[in-house]
């Protein structure tokens, strides 16, 4: 009974996995960013770099007060950025 459960679900499996190739559609072509080219003078901003030292320090700090927070894994900057404000 087992031999059999186990071909029922490889058979099952390997349908479903025949199945899943058929579902991405193609619509044949060239993407568009393959014949047109960059702009020329992209418009770059440079963010002041972090001081990872003061922020480990105030992760420290906040640990050794006994404060419940999660691990920090990114750093809020002001930026005033936007589709009208920056970019090319």
């Amino acid at each position: 009974m087992k031999t059999y459960q186990r071909f029922v679900a490889v058979a099952l499996l390997l349908g479903l996995s025949h199945f899943a190739s058929l579902l991405q559609v193609s619509q044949g072509g060239t993407p568009y960013s393959f014949s047109k080219a960059l702009h020329p003078k992209l418009h770059t901003i440079v963010m002041p770099p972090v001081n990872a030292r003061q922020l480990i320090a105030e992760d420290e700090q906040e640990q050794r007060l006994g404060i419940a927070i999660p691990f920090r894994f990114g750093y809020a900057l002001d930026a005033n950025l936007g589709l009208t404000t920056a970019g090319t």
